[in-house]
Formats: C-alpha cells, structure tokens, sequence
C-alpha cells in the first residue's frame, strides 16, 4: 500500500510518473521512494517553482525500521531549499549514492570497498587521504557539499596518502567519493571547521 501527494502539483502526470518509478524499482523501500521523487523532478512539479527553474522548494527522503529509535532512524537525507535553478531532487539523488546501494540494498554510511582513512575529521585547512591498499593507480577525487554540488574534482595518481588543500570550503559538512580505474568506490563524510 501507498499513497503519493504533493503541494500544489503540476497535475496528473506528476502522479502518474511518481507511481511508475514507483512501481518499476527493483530494489528496496529507499530505492523505490528516491525513484518516486525522480518521477517529480520535473521544473515546476510544484507549481510555485516554475519561475524559480526548479522542480520543489526542497526534498528528503526517511525510512525507518521497526526497531529504530528517533531521532537516529535507517535513513534520513534533507536538502533544505536552494537558489534559483537548484535542484534538490538531484541533490538528495546524489547523497542518496553515496550512503545507500539499490543492488545490495544495504545503507552504508562510509561505503569501502578497499582502505581509506581520512584526517583529521574535523579539519580545517589540510586534509589527508590515506590509501594504504593503493599503489601505482590513478583515482579520481570528488568532494560535495551538503547539499549535493561538487565543489571538488580532480583526478590523482595514487600514492599512499594525498594532502588537499580545504582553505576555501565553508565550515559545514561535505562528502568524499574515491573512484578507482577499476571502478571500486569509497566514499564517506567529512567534517570542515
């Protein structure tokens, strides 16, 4: 059982595209919810954000299990609203990848397949990337912001630890994903103080 709404929607279609992502998801509970808000990111799905260029004001997605506790429940991702043309729908796209796989179904807030520590975690000005498993392989380095924008992006040779200059990174929190040639992937949170 289900039901879809939402404020002040476009019209049926809104609905109708929700319920097929819906419907058509494969995997788990989070899969097909974050599947569903795809279907309604569409400009304007929200009728008071078509002049803004965007879909909705902001988005989230929680899933609890019957054992979890408030506020510490098994997924719960919010994108607070954005400027003009932002997306949020992609955003919490983007944090949803990087905690959750809709293959395995399993939510993984530091997803590692191979070794990598990060510190310090908090840092402030220096960040160091420990790749203990790496030897001579290039990565690429991503880091994104909390509401899901890239705000680095470089690609590496490996070394068994990389230094990256956060200076210019706002306090808050940020993202970090490692892709290797091979296609492992290790991703995980950082904090800026």
């Amino acid at each position: 059982n289900y039901a879809i709404q939402g404020n002040i929607l476009l019209g049926q279609q809104i609905l109708d595209s929700m319920e097929a992502r819906f419907l058509n998801e494969p995997g788990d509970l989070a899969c097909k919810l974050m599947a569903a808000l795809q279907g309604a990111n569409v400009i304007g799905a929200d009728t008071r954000c078509t002049s803004s260029g965007n879909s909705s004001l902001s988005s989230f997605l929680r899933v609890a299990k019957p054992s979890d506790v408030m506020p510490n429940i098994y997924l719960n991702l919010v994108v607070a609203q954005g400027p003009a043309g932002f997306e949020p729908i992609d955003s919490l796209q983007t944090r949803f990848d990087l905690v959750h796989s809709c293959l395995t179904g399993v939510l993984e807030k530091d997803v590692m397949t191979f070794s990598v520590k990060v510190r310090p975690n908090p840092a402030t000005d220096k960040l160091k990337i420990i790749l203990p498993e790496i030897k001579d392989e290039k990565f690429h380095l991503s880091i994104l912001n909390s509401l899901g924008q890239e705000v680095f992006s470089e690609e590496m040779n490996a070394a068994r630890e990389v230094s990256i200059n956060i200076t210019t990174l706002e306090k808050g929190i940020y993202f970090y994903k490692i892709t290797l040639q091979d296609g492992k992937i290790a991703s995980g949170k950082i904090m800026k103080d």
